[in-house]
């Protein structure tokens, strides 16, 4: 659809059989881009980013200008508008929702350097209480973070990668602090998503494998990893559960969509390298 800007952060509400309640286009935002979405008990939570700045980040392409969050009832009427982190140089925002509350984490410029901060922050769409934002890993590989919640253990998950192409995951509460880090595993994959079966997690690493996380509300183990028959790209995946033990994955690339089906009983344990013991 046509917009005034070069883009427009839009969106539309239908029944879980595609009636609309209220169709689209809606604009959250004329301008606004790269935002993401998540059901927190009656409310729709859309967390976007706006603007750009010239210069700097990955190839010196330039960055946001700031992360916001608005909150959407069922119909899709504007309940309330948050800044998160106005007018500044942080952007590429995710999400994931709880119950009772959304995980907010996006990426903080850097000046000068090749690398971002990740940021989190957790809010309450009922009461529009948002928790104090902070950097929960001070050398981020841009863009290459992902999140979701797990019901299970009563915590989100958050996925990335550093600098040095050591990936990494914490888990986070309610209130936003971290409650376990597990400080080296596999690089992730930006954009990929991140599969939940009860308290086990699954995303796909950079060397061609899915890793399997083991969660605790207090711990996170690397509890195994299995190869993919499809290579991994940076253009989007998500993990689809068909059982207790079993994932199809969809995944997109420059070839088109790719789908791949993993056992997960067939995972091997993660080796000294894995873990960064070797």
């Amino acid at each position: 659809m046509h917009t005034p800007n070069q883009v427009s952060q839009r969106y539309g509400v239908y029944t879980s059989d595609l009636k609309g309640v209220k169709p689209y286009p809606n604009d959250v935002l004329s301008g606004g881009h790269s935002g993401h979405v998540a059901g927190v008990g009656s409310r729709f939570v859309v967390f976007y980013s706006n603007d750009w700045i010239d210069g700097g980040g990955v190839d010196n392409l330039g960055t946001g200008d700031g992360v916001y969050v608005k909150t959407y009832n069922a119909d899709g009427a504007l309940v309330q508008a948050i800044d998160v982190a106005p007018r500044v140089r942080e952007w590429w925002p995710m999400i994931a929702g709880s119950p009772t509350r959304a995980l907010l984490v996006w990426q903080q410029y850097v000046n000068g350097e090749t690398y971002a901060r990740l940021k989190v922050a957790t809010l309450d769409p009922a009461t529009g209480a948002l928790s104090e934002p902070h950097v929960i890993a001070d050398r981020l590989q841009y863009y290459t973070y992902a999140a979701a919640w797990l019901p299970a253990v009563d915590r989100f998950v958050v996925v990335a990668t550093d600098d040095q192409g050591r990936g990494f995951a914490q888990l986070i509460d309610a209130n936003g602090q971290t409650t376990a880090t597990l400080g080296c595993m596999p690089a992730s994959v930006r954009e990929a998503g991140i599969a939940v079966i009860g308290a086990r997690a699954f995303t796909p690493s950079q060397d061609g494998r899915l890793l399997h996380l083991k969660l605790t509300p207090s711990s996170i183990e690397l509890a195994g990893t299995q190869p993919s028959p499809i290579k991994w790209t940076y253009t989007g995946s998500i993990g689809l559960v068909r059982s207790p033990s079993a994932l199809h994955w969809v995944a997109t690339s420059p070839k088109g969509l790719q789908e791949a089906d993993f056992d997960l009983n067939a995972a091997t344990a993660p080796g000294d390298k894995d873990q960064c013991r070797g």
